[in-house]
């Protein structure tokens, strides 16, 4: 277990504690962030990962660069990130080894695509505050706007085996495979996008979004048409 010695940064003495903040360390400690980053509350330590973990419980096979947020307020720019799914840890690549940090202490992270690609976003189930979502993890959040966010849970689902030794066909492990949900997020509540039941979450405008889908031939199981339903309810001015 590595223990992160203290870095005391300006911002920090003259900040309300808990306070929700950004934190760049200076040049001259930079190198900290392969390692982890003191919070001024509630992370003390990244531990060392222990084992190995399955392939398959992680989000992505690779490591990609990003950026995680804390749920204090800090952040740890430009590391190499895996994120367990099963385990709801996020693995961070460093000169020492691979180090773990808890889901629970991460607000958001995002990964990156590509030098051109967009940005991935992920935010911490704890962040969106609904009584109604029992989720724990984190959501990728596909478009985000003034009234509603479009978000994917992303979640693991355990196969049994299914070896035929009749056939001698199929696997005689079990394993996981990953199961995607759009969702909606508004108002803190957080609900599975269904093509019957969401137009009752939009309100007055519900019968403006059955027309615009309708109109536009979307098909809210994909995608790309969730996304540009949900544009279309951002556009509305707030009251």
């Amino acid at each position: 277990m590595l223990t992160i010695i203290p870095v005391l940064f300006t911002a920090w003495a003259h900040a309300q504690r808990g306070a929700p903040m950004l934190v760049t360390p200076p040049v001259d400690i930079a190198k900290m962030q392969q390692v982890g980053i003191v919070m001024y509350d509630n992370i003390q330590e990244i531990s060392e990962k222990a084992g190995a973990v399955e392939a398959a419980v992680y989000l992505r096979d690779d490591w990609s660069e990003g950026t995680i947020l804390t749920s204090s307020g800090h952040e740890l720019a430009n590391v190499l990130i895996k994120y367990d799914i099963k385990n709801n840890v996020l693995e961070l690549a460093t000169q020492e080894g691979t180090k773990v940090l808890s889901g629970n202490y991460v607000r958001q992270f995002e990964l990156k695509e590509g030098n051109t690609a967009p940005k991935t976003r992920f935010i911490n189930s704890k962040s969106l505050g609904g009584p109604s979502d029992t989720h724990t993890g984190f959501y990728e959040i596909l478009t985000s706007g003034a009234r509603a966010q479009l978000l994917v849970r992303i979640e693991l689902i355990r196969e049994k085996p299914n070896y035929s030794p009749i056939m001698d066909v199929g696997s005689k492990r079990s394993g996981f495979r990953k199961k995607e949900t759009l969702c909606m997020e508004s108002n803190s509540q957080v609900v599975e996008v269904k093509d019957k039941d969401i137009y009752n979450l939009f309100g007055t405008y519900q019968d403006d979004m059955k027309r615009y889908a309708k109109s536009n031939k979307l098909k809210l199981k994909k995608r790309e048409d969730a996304v540009r339903l949900i544009n279309y309810y951002n556009s509305f001015p707030q009251s």
